[in-house]
């Protein structure tokens, strides 16, 4: 099955421990009381500290292989609607409590097409609330909102639901 930009922000933001004793522990070394430095394993997480008006998602589509980099094709679901209270510092462990939502519209996507030597980028943009463009150079044309859904979404543009 493929992911949704709900599995990519829970990669994004999933707990990771560091190398083993890779962080020097003030509160250990004072504690030990005998001079020497205290290191200890330690786990980080990266979180989204304010949500931003416009919140712009770009999704790696290119990967490291053995022979240099390759394109992923892979197909991201993309939400017409997006909460992002649970990827947020003040939902971090608030286990018992349920944030309140913070809720993002699909305004647009940027789509590249090609390889790593070189390619072409196409945006599709909300006109209104049910009603789609496609760009590309000089040419656009209404789409349906099911094109905007099915594309290999590079970058996703999201608005503030207030």
């Amino acid at each position: 099955s493929n992911p949704s930009i709900y599995d990519c922000l829970d990669v994004f933001t999933a707990s990771e421990t560091l190398s083993e004793a890779s962080y020097i522990c003030i509160n250990c070394t004072q504690a030990r009381g005998d001079g020497e430095i205290a290191r200890t394993q330690a786990r980080k997480r990266v979180m989204v500290k304010e949500c931003p008006e416009t919140l712009t998602i770009h999704l790696k589509r290119f990967a490291a292989t053995g022979r240099g980099f390759q394109k992923v094709g892979k197909h991201v679901k993309i939400p017409l609607q997006l909460d992002m209270a649970p990827y947020t510092i003040p939902s971090f462990g608030k286990v018992e409590e349920k944030p309140e939502p913070i809720l993002y519209s699909l305004s647009g996507i940027v789509v590249h097409s090609g390889g790593m030597g070189g390619g072409h980028y196409v945006a599709y943009t909300r006109r209104d609330s049910d009603s789609w463009f496609y760009f590309s150079d000089r040419h656009f044309k209404d789409v349906r909102e099911s094109s905007v859904l099915n594309a290999q979404a590079y970058v996703c543009f999201y608005k503030r639901v207030w």
